[in-house]
């Protein structure tokens, strides 16, 4: 059965009910998406070469640059590989620069 990807206008409706954990969770996902915007221009990618290489159609990729998409996993994924980049799990002490 197929995940439904949330809009981040149905996540900023909702901004009272985030929990802390929902607050931290979002704020990842928009590094995560900046840094996928970042590596595309830097590559020199247009959102169409983009799709080319990766399968995510164009007007999604726009919508996720734009902050209008809450994607999954698999897509974030899809995005990266041909970017040349991956996830790193890393302890959440060295994600923000701490030290345990």
């Amino acid at each position: 059965m197929a995940v439904k990807t949330r809009k981040w206008e149905d996540i900023y409706n909702n901004l009272d009910t985030l929990t802390q954990e929902d607050r931290e969770e979002i704020e990842l996902k928009v590094i995560i998406i900046g840094q996928i915007l970042e590596a595309r221009k830097e590559k020199g990618l247009t959102q169409a070469e983009l799709e080319a290489i990766s399968g995510v159609k164009q007007t999604f990729i726009a919508r996720l640059e734009n902050n209008r998409m809450d994607p999954q996993l698999t897509t974030i994924l899809k995005l990266l590989h041909p970017l040349g980049m991956t996830l790193a799990v890393v302890p959440i002490q060295e994600q923000h620069g701490e030290h345990p």
